[in-house]
C-alpha cells in the first residue's frame, strides 16, 4: 500500500476541514454579532486546549469537554456559543485526532518483525517509546501555538512554549526554564488564586473557572493574563496543563470604560439634581442616584432598560407627585406625551411639597436628556416676596395715608393716596408746589418752616414733622410727615421721598383735652377721695385738696415730699411697702390702712395702681383713698349684734329643747284625763256644757302636744341629731296607714284620697316613724289647702335602679313662686287660709320638718305649684337592698297586721 499517498490524502483532507472551520468561524463572527475579537480568541483558546488533551490522551470526549469548559467562562453556551465551539475547536480536534490515528495505522503499519518487537516491548511493559512520541507530538503542536502553554508540577515549570516566553518578555524558553518557578511570573497578590486553582485541578475537581491574574514581565512591568488549566499525565505523574493569553489591552479598555462610567456617574451625582438619559425607544440608559432617590423605598427598582412610562407609573404609585386623584391615567398619558415631544421646561409639584422644574431635550442621536431642577427655594422665595410685598403694602397703607415725592427744588412730583381726597384736596393741583405753600402760613409759622427748610437743604432725613394745611373748603387739617433724601448711583441729590398721615383727629382730641384740663382738675380737687400720684421713689408729684387736708398741709407744699416726710415711721413703713409691691408686681394693690390725721387715727381703703407711658413702661404710681372709718365702726357694731343674735339663738334652741322635753308629760296627762271624763268612767256629767268643755280641753292639749313634737323635731333637725333607724318599708302600706289617719278629719269637706303607689314597687329604705310623719304632714297640708270636694293623690315611680320618687298632689288653691320659697322656711306662716272658708292652723313647721327628714334620708324635696291649679310635692328615697319581711303566704308582715286590724 502506498502509505505516503494515503498520508498526503489525509493531511489534505485535514487542511480542507481546517480551512472550512476558519471560514465558518468568520461567518459566525459577522452574522451572529460576536462582540469582539477577544471572545473569538477565547473560543480558539478552548480549541487548542482540547487538541492538546487529545494528543496526550487520545480521548475525543475528554477533548470536547475540556474545550467546552474553556469556552464556558467566556460566554454562556447559547446557540451561538454551541455553534462556535462545536463547529470550530471540536471539528479541529476531531480532524487532528483522526489524522493522527490514521497516520499511526497506515504510516507505521508493522511488519511481522515489528509485531514481534512490539510484543516483546509490550511483554516487558515498556511504554517509553509511545510516551516519547506523544510528547514529541505535543511539543510540535504547542510550539507553533500563539497561546502560551505551560506545564506545572506544583509551582515548578516543567514545560513552556515560545509564546509563553514572548508574553513574559523573554527571548527563548530556556530562560523560562532557568527561572523555573511560577511565582516569579505572577504578582504576589494574585498568586494565591493561581495556587487555589492548581490545587483543585490536581485533585481532579471539575471546575470551569477561568482565572484572570496579573503577570510580571522580565522588565518588571505588570500584564494581565487569562489562563485555563487542566490536570494531565506527564511522564508518569500528574501535572497541570495551562493555556494562557495576554488580555492587558482588554483589561485596560474595560478599566478605562469603567473609570469613564464611574466619572460620568460621579459627575451626574455631583450635579446635585436628578439627571437621566433615555434612548430613542424611551428606555433608561443612565441616571444618577438622586434620580433614583425620587422613588424613595422603590429606588432599587429603577434599572437600566426600563421604559420611561414604567418609571413614571412607579413614581405615581409611590406618591412622588401630588395625588392626581381620579385623573391618574390621564396624568400619566399627558406626561408621557410631553416626554416624547420634549416640550422643554415644565413645573411639577411633588407630594412632599418640593417644586421641580423638568427640562427635557431631544439630542441629535435621538436620545432624550432629562434634567430636574429643584426650584422649591425659588418658589418659596417668590411666595415670600409676594407675601412680603403684600405685607409691605398693607403696612404702608395702614401706617400712612399717602405717599409723596419731591424734586431737587422740593416741589411735589408725586402725591398718591385716597385720604387726601377724603380731606377735600385735589392731588393734581398740589403737584409742582412746595410743602410750605400749602397751608397759608402766617408770621408765627415762618420760623417753623425756616427750620424745616434748613433740614432739607442739608439733605437730612426727618421724621414726625407735624403741620397744618387748609383744604379748598377752608377747613384746617393736620398731618404728620416723614421723609428721606434720594440720591442716584453717583451720589447726586434727586429729591425727597416719604409718607404722610392724617392726624387731624388726634390734634382735635388733644385740643379737647387741653380745654377740659381745668375741668378735670376741678373734679379731682373737689373729690372727697384722697388722690395722689407718686414717682417710683415715692415722692408726691400731684395731690388733690382732700389728700393735703388729711396730712394737714396745702396742695403746693405736698409736692416733692416722700412718705417719711408725711407720716410717722410705723405708718410710713407700711405705706411704702404697698408702694413697692405695686412696682414689683405691676398690678394694683388694695389695702385697708390706718393713718394719722388732724382728727386722730382713721381707717382708709387705699388703691395703688401703676401708671405707664406709651411704651408700656411703669413711670408713676397712682393712689386713691377713701375714709371708711364710719363703715368700720358700723361693721364692728354689726359683728357685735350678730354675736348677740347667735347667743340668743343658742339660748332659744336650748329653751325649745328643754320645753320640748318637759311639756309632753303634762299634756299627755291632760289629754288622758279629758278622755276619761269624756267617757264618764267615774260617773256621768250632769251638765252638758262640761262634756263640751272636756272635748275642747282634749283638742287643745292634742294641738299643743303636736306643736311641741314639731318643735322637738325641728330642734333635732337643726342640730343634725335626728335618731333614724332605716329599714325596708312597704311604701304602699305606709301610704294606706297615713290615709286612714287623715281621712276622718277630711271627711266633712268631701275630699277624695287615692293611693296610686304600684303594688309591685320595690320597698324603700326609711325610718318607719319618719316615713309616717312625712306622709301625714304632706297629706295634712294637702287637705288643709284643698277646697271642698277636692282630690288628693299619692303616687310613686322608680327614678333609677337605686331611688324611688314619691309625690303627693292635690287640686287645692296652689302657691306662687315666692310662697313656695317661704313654705319650707321654719316658722313661716301663710295667708293661704284666707282664701278658704275657714282659716288654717299651724305655726309653719310642717314642710320644713318634711324637708329636713327627707334630706336626713339622703333624698331631695321639690315643690311644683301654681295658684288655682294645685300643688305637687315630690320627694325621693333609696330602694331597700333587702325587701321587707314577708310571711309564708307572701304578704308583708306590716300589711297583714293592717288587714288584721
Amino acid at each position: 500500500m502506498d502509505y505516503p499517498a494515503i498520508m498526503a490524502l489525509l493531511l489534505g483532507g485535514a487542511t480542507c476541514i481546517l480551512a472550512a472551520w476558519l471560514l465558518w468561524l468568520m461567518v459566525l463572527l459577522l452574522v451572529r454579532g460576536v462582540a469582539s475579537l477577544d471572545r473569538a480568541t477565547h473560543y480558539a483558546q478552548g480549541g487548542i486546549v482540547a487538541m492538546v488533551a487529545l494528543f496526550q490522551g487520545g480521548d475525543l470526549l475528554a477533548g470536547v469537554m475540556i474545550g467546552a469548559r474553556a469556552v464556558d467562562r467566556v460566554a454562556p453556551l447559547s446557540l451561538e456559543g454551541l455553534q462556535l465551539f462545536v463547529l470550530s475547536p471540536a471539528v479541529l480536534a476531531a480532524t487532528a485526532f483522526l489524522g493522527y490515528r490514521f497516520w499511526r495505522l497506515l504510516g507505521e503499519r508493522p511488519t511481522e518483525g515489528d509485531l514481534a518487537r512490539h510484543a516483546d516491548v509490550s511483554e516487558a511493559g515498556d511504554g517509553t517509546e509511545a510516551r516519547l512520541r506523544a510528547e514529541e507530538n505535543f511539543r510540535s503542536v504547542v510550539e507553533h501555538s500563539i497561546q502560551g502553554i505551560l506545564v506545572l508540577d506544583g509551582v515548578d515549570i516543567v514545560f513552556a512554549n515560545q509564546a509563553f516566553a514572548r508574553i513574559f518578555g523573554y527571548d527563548d524558553v530556556e530562560e523560562i526554564l532557568r527561572v523555573g518557578k511560577l511565582d516569579r511570573f505572577a504578582d504576589p497578590d494574585d498568586f494565591g488564586a493561581l495556587r487555589d486553582q492548581e490545587g483543585r485541578r490536581v485533585v481532579g475537581e471539575f471546575t470551569t473557572d477561568r482565572v484572570r491574574w496579573r503577570g510580571v514581565r522580565a522588565d518588571g512591568t505588570r500584564i494581565w493574563i487569562d489562563s485555563i488549566s487542566n490536570a494531565i499525565q506527564w511522564s508518569d505523574k500528574q501535572v497541570l496543563l495551562a493555556a494562557l493569553i495576554e488580555v492587558t489591552d482588554e483589561v485596560e479598555r474595560q478599566l478605562e470604560t469603567r473609570s469613564a462610567e464611574a466619572r460620568l456617574l460621579a459627575a451626574l451625582n455631583a450635579m446635585g439634581q436628578p439627571v437621566a438619559l433615555f434612548d430613542v425607544d424611551d428606555r433608561l440608559v443612565v441616571c444618577n442616584e438622586i434620580y433614583r432617590g425620587l422613588l424613595g423605598d422603590k429606588a432599587e427598582m429603577v434599572e437600566v432598560g426600563m421604559a420611561f412610562e414604567e418609571i413614571l407609573e412607579l413614581a405615581v404609585s409611590q406618591g412622588v407627585y401630588e395625588d392626581p386623584g381620579a385623573n391618574r391615567e390621564a396624568f400619566i398619558r399627558r406626561r408621557v406625551e410631553q416626554h416624547r415631544n420634549s416640550v422643554g421646561a415644565m413645573s411639577v409639584t411633588f407630594q412632599d411639597g418640593r417644586a421641580m422644574e423638568l427640562h427635557e431635550q431631544r439630542l441629535s442621536s435621538g436620545e432624550t436628556l432629562l434634567l430636574t431642577v429643584d426650584v422649591t427655594e425659588r418658589v418659596n422665595a417668590e411666595a415670600l416676596v409676594r407675601a412680603s410685598e403684600a405685607r409691605f403694602r398693607d403696612f404702608a397703607e395702614i401706617s400712612s395715608d399717602w405717599f409723596w415725592e419731591t424734586d431737587v427744588e422740593h416741589r411735589f412730583t408725586l402725591i398718591t393716596g385716597e385720604r387726601l381726597r377724603d380731606l377735600g384736596f385735589e392731588t393734581e393741583k398740589l403737584l409742582g408746589k412746595p410743602r410750605w405753600n400749602l397751608n397759608g402760613a402766617d408770621e408765627e409759622e415762618r420760623a417753623f418752616w425756616r427750620d424745616h427748610r434748613a433740614i432739607l437743604d442739608a439733605r437730612l432725613e426727618f421724621r414726625g414733622l407735624e403741620y397744618w394745611l387748609t383744604n379748598p373748603a377752608g377747613a384746617r387739617c393736620f398731618c404728620r410727615v416723614s421723609g428721606r433724601p434720594v440720591f442716584d448711583d453717583d451720589g447726586a441729590f434727586l429729591g425727597y421721598r416719604g409718607v404722610a398721615t392724617d392726624v387731624t383727629a388726634r390734634h382735635l382730641a388733644e385740643q379737647r383735652v387741653l380745654e377740659n384740663e381745668s375741668l378735670v382738675r376741678s373734679v379731682i380737687d373737689n373729690s372727697p377721695s384722697m388722690i395722689a400720684i407718686r414717682d417710683l421713689e415715692g415722692r408726691i408729684l400731684m395731690a388733690n385738696k382732700a389728700f393735703a387736708d388729711i396730712v394737714d398741709t396745702s396742695v403746693d407744699d405736698v409736692r416733692g415730699r416722700g412718705v417719711t416726710d408725711l407720716y410717722p415711721t410705723p405708718y410710713a413703713t407700711e405705706i411704702f411697702g404697698h408702694h413697692e409691691e405695686v412696682i414689683q408686681t405691676g398690678r394694683p394693690v388694695v389695702r385697708e390702712v390706718q393713718i394719722p390725721s388732724s382728727r386722730g387715727e382713721i381707717t382708709v381703703l387705699t388703691v395703688r395702681f401703676p401708671i405707664r407711658d406709651v411704651n408700656g413702661d411703669m413711670v408713676m404710681v397712682g393712689m386713691t383713698s377713701t375714709d371708711i372709718s364710719d363703715r368700720k365702726t358700723m361693721e364692728l357694731d354689726l359683728r357685735r349684734a350678730k354675736e348677740h343674735a347667735e347667743t340668743a339663738n343658742i339660748a332659744k334652741s336650748a329653751f325649745l329643747a328643754r320645753m320640748s322635753h318637759e311639756l309632753p308629760t303634762p299634756l299627755n296627762a291632760i289629754i288622758g284625763f279629758s278622755q276619761l271624763i269624756d267617757q264618764e268612767i267615774f260617773g256621768p256629767l250632769d251638765n252638758p256644757k262640761y262634756r263640751e268643755y272636756v272635748g275642747d280641753i282634749g283638742k287643745s292639749a292634742g294641738f299643743l302636744l303636736n306643736l311641741v313634737n314639731d318643735l322637738l323635731d325641728m330642734t333635732r333637725i337643726e342640730a343634725d341629731q335626728l335618731d333614724l333607724s332605716p329599714v325596708a318599708c312597704d311604701l304602699r302600706l305606709a301610704v294606706d296607714e297615713a290615709l286612714r289617719l287623715i281621712e276622718p278629719t277630711a271627711r266633712p269637706k268631701g275630699l277624695s284620697f287615692t293611693n296610686q303607689v304600684p303594688v309591685e314597687l320595690a320597698d324603700v329604705l326609711a325610718d318607719r316613724r319618719a316615713l309616717h310623719q312625712i306622709l301625714v304632714n304632706l297629706l295634712s297640708n294637702a287637705s288643709k289647702f284643698t277646697p271642698d270636694d277636692g282630690e288628693i293623690v299619692v303616687g310613686a315611680e322608680p327614678i333609677d335602679d337605686d331611688r324611688i320618687s314619691v309625690w303627693v298632689a292635690d287640686s287645692g288653691i296652689g302657691m306662687s313662686e315666692d310662697e313656695v320659697e317661704a313654705a319650707v322656711v321654719p316658722f313661716s306662716t301663710s295667708t293661704l287660709g284666707s282664701e278658704l272658708s275657714q282659716p288654717t292652723e299651724g305655726v309653719g313647721l310642717g314642710l320644713a320638718i318634711v324637708k329636713g327628714i327627707v334630706e336626713a334620708h339622703g333624698g331631695q324635696l321639690s315643690i311644683e305649684s301654681e295658684p288655682g291649679r294645685g300643688t305637687r310635692v315630690t320627694f325621693s328615697l333609696s330602694i331597700a337592698a333587702v325587701p321587707a319581711e314577708r310571711d309564708l303566704f307572701g304578704f308583708n308582715q306590716d300589711r297583714r297586721r293592717a288587714l288584721d286590724a
